[in-house]
């Protein structure tokens, strides 16, 4: 086996990444920020909060017990997760996510006949029409009509 593919084997064969306790903080603090922004109604009202959650870790970064501390904060954002969390109105379960989707392709077909491999959505309703005659002569040009002189007073 070539060399690149011993490599590539090795790097999809690892377990799951094993995360620092930095790591864990980090996330813990941006999903307890996510579940803060599902709870609060005004912007000054989730700055406040936000600054109180800060204060909270900054004030046991150097603590001893940052196991049990982790272990307490992950308990404490699992009793605070909203019920129905806020997502973007753009994201899928937002207002808006896919409110103006893509038409299907036999839709925007510019052909007067669906495509060979589909089928035709619905049977035709009405007979086609009939070209119109062709036009022999080309329609007459009428002269301009004639401008009128304003009277002054």
């Amino acid at each position: 086996m070539n060399n690149g593919f011993k490599i590539a084997q090795s790097v999809a064969r690892m377990g799951p990444e094993t995360l620092t306790h930095t790591q864990k903080v980090q996330r813990l603090y941006r999903h307890g920020l996510k579940t803060l922004g599902s709870w609060a109604i005004d912007r000054n009202v989730f700055l406040n909060e936000a600054d109180v959650m800060r204060a909270a870790f900054e004030s046991n970064r150097a603590s001893e017990r940052g196991a049990s501390l982790l272990a307490q904060g992950e308990e404490k954002l699992f009793d605070f997760t909203h019920s129905d969390p806020y997502c973007q109105p753009y994201m899928p379960g937002g207002s808006k996510f896919m409110r103006n989707p893509t038409i299907p392709l036999i839709v925007s077909h510019h052909a007067a006949q669906p495509p060979p491999l589909l089928p035709p959505l619905l049977p035709p309703l009405l007979p086609p029409r009939p070209p119109p005659p062709p036009r022999l002569l080309p329609p007459p040009l009428l002269p301009p009509p004639p401008r009128r002189r304003r009277r002054r007073r």
